[in-house]
């Protein structure tokens, strides 16, 4: 039977202090003096290497922290040395520390520390003596009782920390190395005619100053074809020697090469397309090894011109990894087991680099696509690979759907983003709002996005935003729809509102007149030289009448519509209704006119030329209705000849006092603007109003008896946005 050992020994650095000259230096009443200097002390088992550490005391670290933990001196002993240090008294800690603690090798990897605590009288000098000893493992391998071996390949790994790390002794190593504290395998694997073996022994714990010894003693009596072994330690201390067996597992090859399972989103598709934004739970990408004779190797090979540039190498060994280097994989969303070698079966997850992409901000300049490729080697020297996983970062595809006509005067309504499906997450499309000509928009503002409307088709999704209220007629914004708050991910729409604009002659100031045939007057809501009018009335339809020749007191002509000085503020328009060809002695009307006021042109066109869109038209009024009449206010809208928003008010009751009445517009099409406006008063929603004879009328030319039915009186109107 063939028995492998391995054996150990320890090795200790002495680094003491001693006294030196001092400066001369007076301590104040609470300080003391502190003085520190440093020497290697020589030891039997100290070796070549070891005996360096000389010729680097000035390089050694001091550090004094107080009780605290708190550190408030930090120089290099070459700098300290034969230096009077002064401090308040306290109990402190001296720290001496020389090379690197965290990485293991044969060269530039020793490591030595000292510490020792001290209190600070006051008014003392006092001289501090530390003894720094080597502060890891030192590990060396013989080999023994290999001569049939030695025209043949083999190693040793000693393998150490939590990420399956590993140094290497080669059958030629004769150095040591260093390595930090804790569990150390050591692995022999040996080649005999072509076909490779290995024993795995046993954890042990490698204290710092250790100096452990394996010694690979191979029994020549045992067929080395055989496959079983026996193997022990034996670890030599300064106080004692432990010699133990230590348990083994020989790993027997089965010829069978490494395969690969693949986990793709679809099989057989290894590219995968993320869009910034999206779920990365949506991207399956991961592969299983299975490896009957055991992982040696896993180098992950990486094509990215952006993970090179975070400082990632093109090519790495998942098995042997320096622990920054492998904490930077797993930083980046690349999952592996930390201690591979050696396993049957393990793993390559990429999924969360899809994440990684998924939360990162898009950058068209470099972008962060990857193709990975996956070669791993097992402890038989048989060698696969697959190209499994291919990232390509996708621009998400989207629009801003946003037009002049969703501009009104105070908001915009009804915008929209259209995201194409599959393309990204809607949810990550914001929108935002600024002004520099509006204070309350000097920051960007936040549209909320609406989830009460679906409009998404099959191959868009849609979202829909609530309106932007409390912008600033006449004035320009500028829209921005960002993609996760990206500004390489970006539409804008800059656009003015539109005009609080308001009807000429709302107050009803403006009037003219004439008279029929020098008896009755006529009244026109304008000034006869007017430029522009805006209000008319039907009052030609009612006075465009002969006078009776017959009977002097008959009236067949009157209007509708007249001015009051008893406004609300100066003039207003009365409205009525009458019955021409009616007499002041109460004979039969042949027939009743209803009042009118409206914007446009009786006969002509009914409308005004206007481009905005007010959201209500608000006026005051009184009435003073005869039998069920009712009043009506109607305003409409207009895009050429079609009407676009429309509101209209009725009411019968009687108002003596000034009456707020508003007429609220809705919308049917808000797809175009305003190029007409159109408003009317009726002071009777019938054809044949209701009429009352002999009735008094006091118009601005005096009063008159007539039949007459309901009388709306209208002022101040003004258009709400």
């Amino acid at each position: 039977m063939r028995r492998i050992r391995f054996a150990a020994a320890c090795l200790t650095v002495l680094l003491s202090s001693c006294n030196g000259a001092l400066k001369e230096t007076s301590p104040e009443n609470g300080q003391g003096i502190v003085s520190i200097s440093l020497t290697s002390a020589s030891d039997n088992n100290v070796t070549k290497a070891d005996e360096d550490i000389n010729s680097h005391l000035g390089d050694f670290t001091l550090e004094i922290t107080n009780s605290s933990g708190v550190c408030f001196y930090r120089e290099k002993f070459a700098d300290a040395a034969d230096t009077e240090i002064l401090m308040n008294s306290g109990d402190y800690t001296l720290t001496a520390k020389y090379g690197n603690p965290t990485n293991a090798g044969f060269e530039n990897a020793m490591f030595y520390k000292a510490e020792q605590q001290f209190t600070v009288h006051p008014q003392t000098h006092e001289t501090i003596s530390a003894v720094a000893t080597l502060a890891k493992v030192k590990v060396a391998v013989k080999y023994v009782n290999l001569l049939e071996l030695d025209e043949n390949d083999y190693f040793v790994n000693i393998e150490w920390g939590t990420a399956g790390d590993i140094v290497k002794f080669s059958k030629e190593e004769t150095r040591a190395a260093y390595i930090p504290a804790g569990k150390l395998i050591p692995v022999f694997h040996y080649c005999m005619n072509g076909e490779w073996k290995s024993y795995r022994a046993q954890s042990l714990i490698g204290n710092p100053n250790d100096f452990i010894t394996f010694k690979i003693d191979l029994d020549p009596t045992v067929n080395p074809d055989e496959g079983s072994a026996s193997i022990s330690v034996t670890i030599d201390t300064e106080t004692e020697t432990i010699d133990k067996p230590l348990e083994i597992e020989y790993i027997e090859f089965t010829g069978q090469g490494p395969t690969f399972d693949i986990i793709s989103d679809s099989p057989g598709n290894t590219e995968l397309r993320v869009y910034p934004g999206e779920r990365a739970a949506s991207h399956k990408a991961r592969v299983d090894a299975l490896v009957p004779d055991r992982v040696e190797k896993c180098l992950l090979q990486i094509e990215s011109p952006y993970l090179s540039s975070l400082g990632i190498p093109s090519e790495v060994d998942l098995t042997d990894m320096e622990s920054e280097a492998c904490d930077l994989l797993w930083e980046y969303g690349i999952r592996w087991f930390r201690e591979m070698k050696g396993r049957r079966l393990t793993f390559v997850d990429l999924e969360g680099y899809a994440d990684h992409i998924a939360n990162m901000h898009y950058d068209p300049d470099n972008p962060k696509n990857a193709n990975f490729k996956i070669i791993v080697e097992d402890m038989n020297k048989q060698r696969e690979e697959t190209s499994f996983a291919r990232f390509i970062e996708v621009k998400p595809e989207f629009t801003l759907d946003a037009v002049v006509a969703n501009i009104y005067a105070t908001k915009s309504c009804e915008i929209t983003a259209t995201l194409q499906r599959g393309t990204g997450n809607p949810a990550a499309l914001l929108l935002d709002y600024r002004s520099d000509s509006d204070p309350a928009f000097s920051d960007w503002r936040r549209a909320e996005m609406r989830h009460d409307l679906n409009l998404d088709t099959e191959t868009e999704n849609i979202n829909a935003y609530a309106d932007m209220s409390g912008l600033k007629p006449n004035t320009k914004y500028r829209m921005r729809l960002r993609y996760r708050n990206n500004d390489k991910l970006v539409k804008y729409f800059d656009f003015t509102t539109e005009e609080a604009a308001q009807v000429g002659n709302a107050g009803f100031e403006d009037w003219s007149m004439d008279k029929v045939k020098d008896r009755i007057p006529r009244y026109f809501p304008y000034f006869s030289d007017a430029q522009e009018k805006w209000w008319d009335s039907n009052n030609t339809e009612t006075t465009s009448r002969h006078l009776s020749l017959f009977n002097p007191t008959a009236y067949t002509c009157f209007p509708t519509v007249w001015y009051t000085e008893e406004g609300r503020n100066g003039k207003a328009a009365v409205i009525t209704a009458v019955a021409t060809y009616s007499t002041n002695t109460g004979a039969q009307a042949r027939g009743a006119t209803q009042g009118e006021l409206f914007i446009g042109t009786y006969g002509g066109n009914r409308k005004h030329n206007f481009t905005s869109r007010p959201s209500a038209v608000k006026f005051w009024y009184k009435y003073a209705p005869e039998g069920n009449d009712t009043w009506q206010a109607l305003v409409q809208i207009m895009n050429g000849s079609s009407v676009i928003g429309e509101g209209r008010l009725t009411n019968s009751a009687s108002v003596s006092s000034w009456t707020e009445g508003t007429v609220n517009i809705t919308y049917s099409n808000t797809k175009l603007k305003a190029t007409g406006i159109y408003i009317q008063f009726l002071q009777s929603t019938s054809s044949s109003p209701n009429i009352k004879w002999n009735k008094t009328l006091r118009i601005p030319d005096g009063e008159f008896t007539l039949h007459a039915g309901s009388q709306l009186t209208v002022d101040d109107v003004e258009l709400i946005y």
